[in-house]
């Protein structure tokens, strides 16, 4: 594929990369499902056996509640029978009825309660015991049958890996790469050479990150979890009682009691949080631009209703031009009123950048993008400030990046493809429609960033922001103060390098309560004054520290599963760690500590857990099979794909 298709972003998706996409994703999924040896057709098999083995379990368990259902309709019958047969003979010896009544009762009681108990023993618990086992012996073939389904996909399912989604992405479109982690050199480059701002804002957390580079130039994917101030309003009440004199009909004064209740309000600050997912990319282009950039509104709205959006929003946007020639504040119209009212970006502060930026291509491609209603439509806010582009859409809001292999993890071959594609599809919509609006300006691809020698600035081994993302990995439970209110903000900060390993403080940011009371005077119907008092929480920042190690362990999850019985890192869990806490992704190692861990212990971490260092789509390389490929897509796309496969396996050369 060459360069010059994504000259067009919006194009080449439909017409190219999205079929494309389809294709590699079940190409690595059969070659991943061959890779792990498993039987398509017996796994099938066992799901339908599962399936069927349900249905008849449920229907003998129909029949089993049945039977208790008559078994009990029957002792109900008896009781009832008896009970009315009691009360007849005590009516009866107070003389108030004939005794044949009570008679008739008692005899049909009694020939009923021989027929029900030969009923009940000898066919309905008979029947009953049958049936439960019967019902034993399915659950037992069911539990066997479940058993082997799980049996059947378990390397499959040990080998699904966080980085898989990227590798993919990479696949279609080689000029997208792909971080397995956000390391020192990334961050490096993006702080030294774009002006990226540090990791050390108190009110936020970084969940989630996902670095690389796009045409040359690099990029961040951050998902943050943000704590802001919100406000709640608390309420009180008390009732009042007065007397009072009124005349009543006959003209005589009399006295009668009046009942308020007075409510009073109080607005407080309280924490609020919220998650954001952005794209922050670095470009030398328009190096002294700056500008913002929000939602046109266009979502949702045919061709005749954005036409008319255009045309009020020109009549604007002419008015602005005309104050800005008055007040000379350097803001002038680019001529094309669409891309203008569409766009926006009237906070530019370098007309001549802007215009060098946005293009006639530049401005038709991003015209066609945001009147385009699938699969987004316009959902993005697009900020430059100097080389960083920002990026924040609202599909990726509702989306998570993390590939987390637990997703795709099921005992149905069936399930697991259609989770894995899905997913894996959604991923690559959501990712190339983030980079959609940065990829419409031709200038952004003509600027390739220039070769960065990294210099190695990074006193530690990974970076803040992925020290964040570890951190945000465990329970809160563990690292919230005992006395928090609220969820948890994680920062960290870098104590000190222990060989191949980073000793980290994590301080979990929280709020305890306290109740306050403010009294509010209101006045009654009676005349006076009262004071109501409100009760309402102040939230008083707290904190707690723990402890984290944390190292890049560059290997296949496959791997870090088969050496989690490592002798030296059990060890190190037992003697150093905080109850066992850790957790492993994308090539990241972290576990919490304990307040007693010696420097020995910490430096046996750094070299426990020895595997052979692997890239983790190490998988790209499987797709090698043509009658894999002539039987799932037919020859007329072999050719292509086996190209396309050839590119990657170059490139993973």
């Amino acid at each position: 594929m060459s360069d010059s298709m994504l000259l067009t972003p919006l194009d080449a998706y439909n017409r190219q990369y999205k079929n494309q996409h389809k294709e590699n994703v079940s190409m690595y999924f059969e070659g991943l499902v061959d890779k792990a040896g498993v039987d398509r057709d017996a796994n099938k098999k066992t799901i339908i056996d599962i399936a069927g083995k349900r249905k008849e379990i449920e229907e003998l368990e129909k029949k089993h509640r049945g039977n208790g259902f008559l078994k009990f309709l029957m002792i109900f019958t008896l009781v009832a029978l008896a009970i009315i047969s009691v009360v007849l003979w005590f009516i009866f010896a107070k003389g108030n009825i004939k005794v044949t009544l009570p008679i008739i009762f008692t005899c049909v009681t009694v020939v009923l309660l021989v027929v029900f108990s030969i009923l009940i023993r000898r066919i309905i618990n008979r029947k009953q015991r049958e049936l439960e086992k019967k019902l034993n012996q399915l659950r037992k073939e069911l539990d066997d049958l479940i058993k082997l389904s799980w049996e059947q996909m378990a390397r499959l399912n040990k080998m699904y890996d966080w980085s898989m989604a990227a590798a993919l992405v990479h696949k279609t479109i080689k000029l997208l790469e792909l971080d397995d982690n956000f390391n020192p050199k990334r961050y490096e480059q993006l702080s030294k050479m774009y002006g990226l701002l540090d990791n050390k804002e108190s009110s936020r957390s970084t969940e989630f990150v996902q670095s690389g580079s796009i045409l040359g130039n690099p990029f961040l994917i951050s998902k943050f979890i943000i704590q802001d101030w919100g406000k709640k309003t608390y309420s009180g009440s008390i009732t009042i009682h007065w007397t009072e004199r009124y005349r009543d009909s006959n003209g005589q004064m009399r006295p009668r009691t009046r009942t308020q209740t007075l409510t009073a309000y109080v607005t407080k600050p309280i924490p609020v949080y919220r998650k954001e997912t952005k794209l922050i990319m670095g470009n030398d282009a328009a190096p002294n631009l700056s500008f913002s950039r929000m939602k046109s509104g266009t979502q949702g709205k045919n061709e005749k209703q954005i036409d008319r959006m255009v045309e009020k929003e020109s009549k604007q946007i002419d008015k602005m031009a005309k104050k800005a020639v008055m007040k000379e504040t350097g803001y002038t119209k680019i001529g094309n009123n669409e891309f203008e009212s569409l766009f926006g970006g009237e906070d530019r502060d370098n007309e001549m950048e802007f215009r060098l930026l946005f293009t006639p291509l530049a401005q038709q491609n991003l015209s066609k993008l945001i009147k385009s209603q699938e699969p987004y439509g316009d959902d993005f806010a697009f900020w430059k400030r100097k080389k960083i582009n920002v990026i924040r859409s609202d599909h990726s809001q509702n989306f998570s990046y993390l590939c987390d292999p637990s997703r795709f993890v099921s005992n149905s071959y069936e399930e697991s493809k259609v989770r894995f594609e899905s997913y894996c599809n959604e991923y690559f919509q959501a990712m190339y429609f983030d980079f959609a609006p940065l990829l419409s300006i031709p200038l952004y691809q003509q600027y390739k960033s220039k070769d960065y020698i990294y210099k190695n600035l990074s006193v530690s081994n990974v970076t803040s922001y992925e020290h964040e993302v570890m951190a945000n990995t465990f329970d809160q439970k563990v690292l919230l103060n005992p006395n928090s209110k609220t969820m948890g903000i994680m920062k960290t900060s870098f104590n000190n390098r222990n060989l191949k390993a980073d000793n980290v403080t994590i301080t979990a940011h929280s709020f305890a309560t306290v109740d306050r009371v403010e009294y509010v005077s209101k006045v009654g119907g009676d005349g006076l004054s009262h004071s109501i008092p409100v009760h309402w929480d102040e939230y008083i920042p707290i904190s707690k520290q723990t402890n984290m190690e944390v190292k890049e362990e560059r290997t296949t999850r496959n791997d870090f599963l088969d050496n989690l019985g490592d002798v030296e890192f059990n060890t190190f869990l037992n003697s150093s760690s905080l109850k066992g806490n850790y957790n492993y992704q994308r090539g990241l190692l972290a576990v919490l500590l304990n307040d007693n861990v010696s420097e020995a212990s910490l430096n046996s971490f750094s070299n426990c857990l020895k595997s052979i260092e692997k890239p983790l789509d190490e998988t790209l390389s499987d797709f090698d099979d043509s009658e894999l490929k002539a039987k799932m897509f037919g020859d007329d796309v072999i050719d292509q794909t086996i190209e396309i496969v050839k590119d990657i396996d170059k490139s993973n050369k």
